[in-house]
């Protein structure tokens, strides 16, 4: 009878042991499987992230193909419209050319047929004109004035052309010989030019210049020019 009750008892301590063993093993899954969720449910929120982030993406893309749709479609019909009533489309759209430039001192040797150096540049939208050359060049085919003011010396005789390409399109004359006062010489001449053309002021080609080109704050000599059509 001992015997038996030992061989129980015994039996009875294995199974414990297995029990606690077991008890011991789901606690780990246990453990495991919170982990495992909690990782599930970091990865669902990235995702979720992610999917944000592609929706809001593809939205703006699509919003931004839409506009340049639009804007192609718009285009074309401004085209459309001009062609219907026989009006070219431009190539490109067209920008406001002017310029005012003034020479910043006295010129006081001066010879016939000079290029008119105007350094200092106020205005010279576009960039059609240089202040080392004293040259324009058009950039848009139009009508365009040019206008210049030139202060010239007692004593002096002067004339100043303004040419187009090699052609004189306009001049001026002032004569001050036997005086002490000054004048400014003043001309403005209404042209049409295309582009590639160039205009500049020059001293006359043939008569010779007599007396200094002034310029200072009390009195300015000067050329501008602008596009009034195109």
């Amino acid at each position: 009878m001992e015997f038996i009750l030992k061989f129980h008892f015994g039996r009875i301590r294995q199974l414990e042991e297995v029990v606690i063993s077991q008890c011991a093993q789901m606690n780990k899954v246990k453990s495991e499987l919170a982990i495992t969720k909690k990782e599930n449910k970091d990865r669902k929120q990235q995702i979720s992230s992610l999917k944000k982030i592609v929706l809001k993406s593809a939205f703006k893309h699509s919003i931004g193909k839409a506009v340049d749709e639009m804007h192609n479609k718009r285009v074309h019909l401004v085209k459309d419209k001009r062609r219907i009533k026989g009006i070219q489309p431009y190539p490109n759209q067209v920008h406001t050319t002017a310029f005012y430039v003034y020479i910043s001192q006295h010129l006081t040797m001066m010879e016939p047929n000079r290029i008119l150096v105007f350094d200092t540049v106020i205005t010279n939208l576009n960039g059609g004109y240089s202040p080392n050359t004293g040259i324009f060049t058009v950039a848009v085919d139009g009508v365009y004035v040019f206008t210049f003011s030139i202060r010239d010396h007692s004593t002096s005789f002067c004339s100043y052309e303004i040419i187009k390409n090699a052609e004189v399109v306009g001049s001026a004359i002032g004569v001050l010989e036997g005086t002490t006062m000054q004048q400014h010489v003043i001309g403005t001449v209404v042209i049409s030019a295309i582009r590639g053309d160039v205009i500049y002021r020059r001293t006359h080609s043939t008569l010779q210049h007599k007396g200094a080109v002034l310029s200072n704050d009390h009195g300015r000599t000067s050329f501008a020019g602008w596009l009034i059509s195109n």
